[in-house]
């Protein structure tokens, strides 16, 4: 009976991953001179990912810009988390990208986006239980619209003559100076 206790706790689902820290789960016979204690252990569960729901779509930003995507996980052991761009590890694709991890969150920093950056980015998230994966779509548009404008500062003199039609020798010159 024991034994197929074990078993029935072992092989239900709802049990698999409900708990992540290992625990213990006693069972006692009837008769107190045959007494037995079963222990078992959750020995891992399947990472879990969170993310804005907005990381979803197309994520389009324009060139020379920053852009951020981060992702919290779960699972026990710790999960480890991998970036990659277009199928290839980060680390050896040539994109020049900052990555953050700690023991609940992994975060990519594309600064100074440029077009041959645009692709698809996949964090995978794994323990021994297994690994989940997220993909996010990135677009570069054209140059940022952020641009210098260059003023040139010049000053101009302006004058004319009012025309006076009553004949009198009145100097009727003016001039007006326009500065920057």
């Amino acid at each position: 009976m024991m034994m197929m206790m074990m078993m029935m706790m072992m092989m239900n689902p709802a049990t698999v991953g409900a708990v992540r820290w290992p625990s213990t789960a006693g069972c006692r016979l009837r008769r107190p001179e045959l007494t037995a204690v079963a222990s078992m252990s959750i020995v891992a569960e399947l990472p879990v990912l969170e993310y804005d729901e907005r990381l979803n779509g197309v994520l389009s930003c324009r060139s020379g810009t920053t852009l951020n995507i981060d992702v919290n996980f779960s699972g026990y052991p710790d999960p480890a988390a991998e970036w990659f761009f277009n199928g290839t590890p980060l680390s050896s694709s040539g994109v020049q990208a900052g990555v953050q991890t700690d023991a609940w969150h992994t975060g990519l920093a594309l600064r100074n986006v440029r077009p041959t950056e645009a692709g698809l980015y996949k964090v995978k998230v794994a323990n021994k239980a297994g690994a989940k994966t997220a993909t996010f779509t990135v677009e570069v548009k054209g140059p940022s619209t952020k641009s210098a404008v260059a003023v040139l500062r010049s000053c101009s003199l302006w004058s004319w003559t009012v025309i006076n039609n009553n004949n009198n020798n009145n100097n009727n010159n003016k001039q007006v100076y326009i500065a920057p």
